[in-house]
């Protein structure tokens, strides 16, 4: 299947301080070793025109359910404010990656496991007839698959580069692959994707 750029978007989830910088409340251990992947599918991506988006998560709102049960220390016990506040350190993009973030690309402000969730993102794709979704970023198993699952859910056609997405495990990394492979779209390897241009 070959891959029309200008029917195509990058949507990079999360990438933030909060899931990446050692000793940060949400930290995904093997999340650095991606970065040189991801700043390489960037490029691709400008290299063929290709719009990009980059997700920044909040978590304030999930006080009102079940995740602070799940996720205790994710919320501090005097104040209450989570550990991804916009005020937060934590809610920035890493250090590693600003200098990758271009004027025209899009910032998409989520507090959902989906970017789609009470968003404007699926508008955007809309608005730029958009109809393939790379996906990259973490966390595999969390966010990337609940966007992938969303994209699916909203007719387009999502690819989630594997050695661009990291997660809590190589088993939740696997687990994750095989269910989007299974039903909810394509995994490909960065280089099968710059096959497919």
């Amino acid at each position: 299947m070959k891959i029309e750029p200008k029917e195509t978007a990058l949507i990079i989830v999360d990438m933030q301080k909060g899931f990446l910088d050692e000793g940060a409340p949400i930290f995904t251990p093997n999340g650095k070793s991606i970065i040189p992947q991801v700043k390489k599918l960037i490029s691709l991506c400008r290299k063929h025109s290709i719009q990009i988006f980059w997700s920044k998560s909040h978590i304030d709102l999930f006080k009102q359910g079940p995740y602070p049960l799940l996720f205790p220390k994710h919320f501090d016990k005097e104040t209450g404010e989570s550990a991804m506040s916009k005020k937060s350190i934590y809610y920035d993009i890493i250090d590693e990656l600003k200098e990758d973030i271009a004027n025209n690309d899009i910032i998409i402000y989520k507090d959902r496991y989906s970017v789609f969730y009470n968003t404007n993102f699926d508008t955007n794709l809309k608005q730029l007839a958009i109809k393939n979704l790379i996906v990259c970023g973490v966390t595999t198993n969390v966010c990337v698959e609940s966007t992938v699952r969303d994209a699916f859910t909203s007719d387009y056609f999502p690819f989630m580069i594997s050695d661009c997405t990291a997660t809590f495990s190589e088993e939740f990394q696997k687990t994750a692959e095989d269910i989007i492979r299974f039903c909810f779209g394509f995994v490909l390897k960065l280089n099968e994707l710059e096959n497919k241009l």
